[in-house]
């Protein structure tokens, strides 16, 4: 009643411009809102309030109404749109179809670069507040040469806790690897066993399934993964089942607790966590040890937000000088400290004694570039296509202009059909990546998901990528669209010709960063090659190592050493104290005769044992190996490599005075000569370079972590025979090996994965680089048929037709080669420099592959090249 009395704002108008079927609900709204306003506010405002409401929704209907009557008269131009970009595809269909192909291989290959390098930079995120824990690391100095190590003293945790209140919680963690464990009848060994500190639930994020954060409160508990839980108690409920540990000493440890599986991005392995001390026995490092060893354990803090840890080296530093273990050498004086962010670690420089999972940031950057190189190839070569296209498409352009087509209208027809390529291309590489993912997981990296691609940040690239492939790819065939004159187009005067500036630089792009990639996957190759094919100083093929229990009974390996080298098949066989690959050296401190003195040095040593030279046909240069009837070599004899000769200067080795340096408080200080010199062997990687040894017979009864047998017969059968062997002597363990040639070749997983992805994408580099070229070079046959019909007239042969077509492309590619081979040289340089046993670079192979870009472009133009020789001038004059 209110509203009909008001003269100024009749009643009408919210008729008028409010739809209909919404105008009772809004006059009911009105009446609520005037209600309440008249209880709140009194009904003078009331009044006021509803005539600004009346015109509020006034003038929403209004606007409802134009932009949808705008949005009514914008229909029919965007349906243009879409019907000329649709006709356009089934007009020119080879052109479709290599622009598609292209930029479908390219953005595929793209993905699958982007998920692994999300993945790998995903690392450890999965910690609530990962940013603030942080790892601390020590510097030590040995021989002169500093290392940075991966651990420190076990009761370093507590003291930096008590002295720093920054420090919110600590966590030491030692590894123990794969571990021995029974239960009932049933024997397993499982990875991923850590001793830890009661705190650690409180530094790291863990999801309790069963039991809580007070699990390590019991000096004889165990928390397990929900993984390891299962292997071990099947369905059985595992809460407060007890387990026992075979090699070592039979503990019987109870399970307090289980907790949901980390996932596979994490950087530390745990699928079992005990008290520290709960497996060690008295000889060990105890938990509250000072020592400066080889050992120690791994300490992670928690820091509060606001922590200053810039001098954290300097603050620390006279807690150490307080509590460190005095040595003879003298080594604390040189011990440091540094903390390392949690979250770099998995990237970070590895160090000595870390047992995390490490990644190669190296390689991440290669992977980067590839993925950007094929997404410029695929805009090169869609920009490419798409200029020889919009070239002859001019007329229609004309027309368009003529009837009064806007600028902005042109440029729109040039996005919308780049907009459809790109996402039609991007619907087909998702759609081939979930067909190939399990090659995807082969080549890569087993642990990827495809439901990964669905994290936003991932998304969020993706799309601004794809974004920047559309803009670029339009800017420029947009602007020269739009900008040229109508008379023009009508004329085939676009600029877009072969002596266009832009498609030669693009040309030249395109072919530089093919022969990079040609260059670099050729070299990779040959590295790996060499890798696989050098002599590294033994036999590694056919070659098992057996690996022992932790603490098995000593007394038994003599008698399984002897009764596995009877078996059939089996040539010889050697105890080892560690691993022959991927192992780092021990060292211990030695006196060693140098110019008639006895001079301190830091060596690298190897305990091994009579048979080792001959299981591992490691060649003996001078002197005799170790003698199974001479008694005094378990003491007194010492065999060293080359490296350790040349070393200390020595032309004549054999009888060389050595002696251990800092053990005679154990009763080790042995003083013995050099009875042999061995060839140089690889225990590492050719990443490092052989360092000066020296080997040993084992000093006590253990004989060594690792049973190393030469297989000379039928490999299957002859494990199976090792394998009853092995449970007969050691009754209650089960037996690990491993193939020396396969761990030989797990040290360059990295180099591997790269060189097969490198080799991928420069395939697919080169066939879109071919495709392109082979379409542009049928597009410029037909621009210039009637010069080359006028040629032809005038006398020019078939070859020589063919010749001024293709060497077009010869120019662009010889400086296109100028440019790439001085960069490819330099970046594979670096790559090998991080090797000590590399492939010289040869000049050879970069004319090799200057030679194969040729071919290619020979082979890509030849087609048109030829056609263009071939044709009638009388047609092509009477064309025109």
């Amino acid at each position: 009643s209110f509203m009909k009395e008001v003269k100024h704002f009749p009643i009408k108008l919210l008729h008028t411009f409010c739809p209909p079927h919404l105008l009772e609900e809004i006059e009911g709204d009105l009446v609520q809102k005037f209600e309440r306003d008249v209880k709140n506010f009194g009904e003078r405002k009331a009044k006021r309030r509803l005539l600004w409401n009346v015109v509020r929704f006034c003038r929403l209907g209004i606007l409802l109404r134009n932009k949808f009557s705008i949005e009514l008269n914008k229909l029919p131009m965007f349906q243009n749109y879409f019907k000329t970009t649709y006709r356009h595809i089934f007009k020119s269909k080879i052109n479709f179809g290599f622009k598609l192909g292209g930029l479908t291989l390219s953005l595929l290959s793209f993905l699958v670069i982007v998920l692994y390098i999300s993945y790998q930079l995903s690392f450890d995120k999965f910690h609530e507040d990962y940013e603030n824990i942080y790892r601390v690391n020590s510097i030590r100095v040995e021989d002169g040469k500093i290392v940075k190590y991966a651990t420190v003293p076990p009761a370093l945790g507590t003291a930096l806790k008590a002295e720093f209140p920054e420090i919110k919680t600590y966590a030491g963690i030692s590894e123990w690897g794969a571990s021995l464990v029974r239960y009932n009848d049933k024997l397993l060994r499982l990875p991923g066993f850590v001793e830890a500190d009661s705190t650690l639930f409180d530094v790291f994020t863990f999801h309790f399934v069963d039991g809580n954060r007070r699990a390590l409160n019991d000096p004889n508990g165990i928390a397990l993964s929900k993984a390891v839980a299962k292997k071990i108690f099947g369905e059985e409920d595992p809460m407060n089942k007890l387990i026992t540990f075979p090699d070592r000493f039979d503990r019987v440890l109870e399970v307090k607790a289980i907790f949901e599986d980390w996932p596979t991005n994490s950087s530390l392995f745990v699928n079992a966590i005990m008290n520290f001390g709960a497996m060690r026995d008295p000889t060990e490092m105890p938990a509250n040890s000072w020592e400066i060893g080889w050992g120690g354990d791994n300490l992670f803090l928690r820091m509060d937000s606001r922590a200053e840890l810039n001098d954290f080296s300097e603050k620390v530093k006279p807690l150490l000088e307080k509590n460190l273990v005095k040595s003879e050498d003298g080594r604390e004086k040189h011990f440091s400290l540094f903390l390392q962010p949690f979250k770099e670690i998995y990237l970070g420089e590895p160090l000595k004694w870390e047992f995390d999972r490490k990644g190669n940031p190296l390689y991440l950057y290669i992977y980067g570039s590839l993925a950007f190189f094929l997404l410029v190839i695929a805009g090169i070569n869609y920009l490419n296509l798409s200029i020889a296209d919009f070239d002859n498409r001019n007329k229609e352009i004309g027309v368009r202009k003529v009837l009064g087509a806007s600028k902005r209208q042109i440029a729109f027809q040039v996005i919308i059909e780049t907009t459809l390529f790109c996402l039609m291309s991007l619907i087909l590489s998702l759609g081939l990546l979930y067909l190939f993912f399990p090659q995807v997981l082969q080549l890569l990296d087993s642990n990827l998901r495809f439901a990964m691609l669905a994290d936003r940040k991932l998304l969020f690239f993706v799309a601004v990528t794809v974004s920047f492939l559309v803009i670029a790819s339009t800017a420029y065939p947009a602007y020269r669209l739009s900008s040229n004159h109508p008379i023009n187009d009508l004329k085939k005067k676009t600029g877009f010709g072969r002596k266009s500036s832009v498609s030669q630089f693009l040309l030249l792009v395109q072919f530089t960063i093919s022969v990079i990639c040609i260059s670099s996957t050729w070299i990779i190759g040959n590295q790996l090659k060499y890798i696989k094919t050098r002599d590294v100083g033994f036999d590694r093929h056919n070659l098992v190592t057996v690996y022992m229990p932790d603490r098995y009974p000593v007394e038994k390996a003599p008698i399984l050493k002897s009764e596995i080298s009877k078996l059939t098949g089996v040539e010889v066989a050697s105890f080892s104290y560690y691993h022959m690959t991927s192992t780092p050296y021990y060292n211990d401190w030695y006196k060693v005769e140098i110019d008639g003195l006895m001079k301190k040095i830091l060596l690298n040593e190897s305990f091994v044992d009579h048979d080792f030279f001959k299981t591992m046909d490691v060649k003996i240069l001078a002197g005799r190996g170790f003698d199974v009837n001479n008694p005094s070599d378990m003491k007194k004899g010492f065999i060293v490599n080359e490296s350790a000769v040349k070393a200390f200067g020595w032309k004549y080795p054999i009888g060389k005075s050595i002696a251990m340096a800092n053990n005679t408080n154990q009763g080790l200080n042995w003083e013995g000569t050099v009875v042999g010199v061995v060839k140089d062997f690889n225990t590492r990687s050719l990443h490092k370079k052989i360092e000066p040894l020296v080997l040993r017979l084992q000093y006590d009864s253990w004989s060594g972590y690792c049973l190393n047998v030469r297989i000379s017969g039928d490999f299957k059968e002859t494990m199976n025979a090792i394998e009853l062997t092995y449970k007969k002597v050691l009754p209650g363990y089960l037996m690990d090996y491993s193939l020396l040639e396969d761990r030989y070749n797990e040290q360059y997983q990295n180099e591997t994965k790269a060189y097969t992805t490198l080799q991928a994408g420069t395939w697919i580099i080169v066939l879109i680089s071919s495709l392109g070229i082979f379409s542009l070079s049928v597009y410029l046959s037909i621009k210039r048929m009637k010069e080359f019909g006028i040629r032809k007239v005038l006398g020019a042969s078939r070859q020589q037709i063919s010749f001024l077509h293709i060497s077009h492309f010869l120019k662009i590619v010889f400086f296109a080669n100028i440019m790439a081979l001085p960069i490819a040289y330099w970046l594979m340089k670096e790559w090998l420099d991080g090797f000590a046993y590399r492939v010289e670079l040869n000049n050879v192979i970069f004319l090799l592959v200057a030679g194969i870009s040729f071919f290619l472009v020979v082979l890509a133009a030849g087609y048109s090249s030829w056609k263009a020789g071939r044709m009638n001038p009388v047609d092509v004059i009477k064309m025109e």
